[in-house]
């Protein structure tokens, strides 16, 4: 992306907000140091420390995952709902006593998330630093960095290196539900190397997984996802904690069927975008936007953590001059889900309104530039 607008979408405010997500990150680690406590992270910390030990199936057993988790923090009981690929990534954090694990973590992934940004906008760090998202992942320890650097190594890739493009968002089978438009749009752009590349990893990353830790470790992941479904279903763990279409209609009052038919059509509607931008004659940044932003409504299990990846669409729309106030509200909007975490009016979920309003930005930009490419063609005599 072009860094020469950086000065246009960097203004001192965003460098004050991301000061402030910095300073939250900073508090979190140095707090969860002198007093440590449970965290999302704890759970990735202890299944890792079960798998170091040969029992990597036991990460999927409450009892057993709780056990350790009581080791670090006295209120221990997250529960690890990953597939098995996600041991390799947590494994060598489980060598680590939790609140240096802990650490090890956030800095790591920030690290990651933060040069890739770099990389995708020269100048934008603090800009992206700034996504209030960010902060919730250093606070609570989860994984929303990792995979939003994931996402933006993708888009940075695919122009010049596609099959390096989908080794990297084949790597999201840690958390497959953030993928699953990808073969979609790489299918509808015959972005062909792209989707062996996504395949490879995928499956290379998965059979990995089977051989370290054996099939023991699916079959305890296959039994753990329903002691997960109420988190969505019912609202266990808080309609208004989650960040899907389904969870906030619930929370709005629907009942689950029109709450599913509500969802299913906005997913379709998203998914119907992302075949149609790239399946036409739009640049990279604009497919890779497209699809990152309609990914963040397919999934009814979604939280405001894993929206970091929104980014990557939010970069493309500022380098393509989008209307800044509408830009302004979509990248605050986060906020007011962060404070319903925290105990603030649980009425009603707004998060969802932030993709919705990315894509409908995304098609006025590329309807504005269709109409400019057919205004500039030469005329016949």
């Amino acid at each position: 992306m072009d860094g020469a607008v950086t000065a246009t979408i960097y203004p001192p405010a965003q460098r004050l907000l991301g000061l402030a997500v910095l300073l939250v990150a900073v508090l979190s680690i140095v707090s969860n140091i002198a007093y440590p406590r449970q965290t999302d992270f704890i759970a990735y910390w202890a299944a890792a420390v079960l798998a170091l030990h040969g029992h990597a199936a036991a990460a999927y057993d409450p009892a057993a995952l709780a056990a350790i988790e009581h080791l670090a923090a006295d209120s221990g009981k997250m529960q690890f709902g990953y597939p098995p690929a996600f041991l390799l990534v947590a494994l060598p954090f489980g060598l680590l006593p939790y609140t240096l694990a802990l650490t090890g973590w956030i800095v790591a992934t920030a690290a990651a998330y933060l040069a890739t940004a770099r990389r995708l906008l020269p100048g934008g760090a603090w800009l992206a630093l700034g996504f209030p998202p960010v902060a919730v992942n250093a606070m609570i320890g989860q994984n929303g960095l990792l995979t939003a650097a994931l996402l933006i190594g993708t888009t940075i890739a695919l122009p010049r290196r596609p099959l390096l493009a989908g080794l990297l968002v084949g790597c999201l089978v840690i958390k497959p539900q953030l993928g699953i438009l990808f073969p979609l749009a790489f299918a509808a752009g015959g972005q062909w190397r792209a989707f062996a590349g996504a395949a490879l990893s995928t499956t290379g990353l998965s059979a990995l997984a089977l051989l370290c830790f054996g099939s023991a470790a699916y079959t305890g992941f296959l039994h753990a996802m329903p002691l997960l479904a109420p988190s969505v279903s019912d609202g266990a763990s808080g309609w208004y904690k989650m960040a899907s279409i389904y969870t906030s209609a619930r929370l709005a009052g629907l009942a689950s069927p029109a709450a599913w038919t509500v969802h299913i059509a906005v997913a379709s509607g998203a998914a119907a975008m992302v075949a149609i931008v790239w399946r036409g004659r739009h640049d990279i940044g604009a497919k890779m936007a497209t699809v990152v932003a309609a990914s963040m409504l397919v999934s009814p299990y979604l939280y405001v953590y894993d929206t970091v990846a929104l980014i990557v669409p939010f970069f493309w729309l500022a380098t393509q001059h989008a209307d800044r106030r509408l830009l302004a509200l979509l990248w605050l909007l986060p906020i007011v889900s962060i404070a319903q975490n925290w105990g603030a009016n649980q009425a009603i979920d707004l998060m969802p309104l932030v993709p919705i309003g990315l894509l409908a930005l995304i098609a006025r930009q590329c309807g504005k530039r269709r109409q400019h490419h057919v205004a500039t063609q030469p005329t016949e005599a």
